[in-house]
């Protein structure tokens, strides 16, 4: 390991070519799984990174290695002494690499990247995992390696492990974008419509279903938000539904 005191964000490249090979075959592809590999030493996480390109006539392999000054590794317990999480700060205090947050019973509650932003609503990157107390995954988000921005698809999962609801995000803005569903706990769709990506609002037609699959409301947003808050206008007609399919109410908005 490189144990070199206050070392930060040093790449170390090389590279090995392995020539063409003459065996039965005239021709093979080689292949070399891109991998992450972590490790500690004095209180610093290396970072490995492989990658690799592959053709018929050699495979050239690059080695990153990243290396990021972690100034304490941090565990915090429950007051009947249980680990409550833990991973690691830099030298301004900000969370920094994988941390794991655990339920009192020992189950994990969730598992992700900090990347030591001081920024709370943007100091996550890469892939999040949250988790019932039973074990069960309750949800799936992305957040941006660059700007720590909501991104690509979250998923959310009911605790019968049913999927509950699938939302998108720009990575460069973090609006929310794209087709947006949710689920009721028996699988049944419970609403469907889409996002624009430029605000972050609700843009176009929606809909919205009962338990029982029976349309319960229908209408279109505007895709801007009003006058007085930040919500997608309702435009036009609107119609809601009973259980049993029957109309319930009709509404006509005009945009303020």
């Amino acid at each position: 390991f490189i144990s070199n005191n206050r070392i930060k964000n040093i790449f170390v490249f090389y590279s090995i070519v392995i020539y063409k090979m003459k065996l039965l075959l005239p021709a093979f592809f080689c292949l070399v799984v891109i991998t992450p590999l972590f490790s500690q030493e004095n209180g610093k996480i290396i970072e490995t990174i492989i990658e690799s390109s592959k053709t018929t006539d050699n495979v050239e392999i690059v080695e990153i290695e990243e290396v990021e000054e972690v100034e304490e590794l941090v565990k915090e317990y429950y007051p009947s002494g249980q680990l409550k999480r833990e991973g690691a700060i830099d030298a301004n205090g900000n969370k920094i690499g994988v941390w794991r947050a655990y339920y009192e019973s020992g189950k994990l509650g969730s598992l992700g990247e900090h990347n030591g932003s001081s920024n709370s609503y943007q100091n996550k990157k890469g892939e999040w995992k949250y988790y019932y107390p039973d074990g069960k995954l309750s949800g799936v988000s992305f957040w941006s390696r660059t700007n720590g921005n909501k991104s690509g698809e979250w998923r959310e999962y009911h605790d019968n492990g049913q999927l509950e609801k699938i939302e998108n995000f720009d990575g460069k803005t973090g609006n929310q974008t794209g087709e947006w569903r949710e689920y009721y706990d028996n699988g049944q769709l419970k609403g469907i419509g889409r996002y624009n990506g430029e605000n972050g609002t609700r843009i176009g037609q929606f809909k919205y279903y009962h338990k029982n699959g029976q349309l319960s409301g229908i209408g279109k947003y505007s895709g801007e938000p009003g006058r007085f808050n930040s919500e997608a206008q309702r435009v036009g007609p609107w119609k809601y539904y009973n259980e049993d399919g029957s109309l319930e109410s009709e509404y006509n908005f005009k945009p303020n």
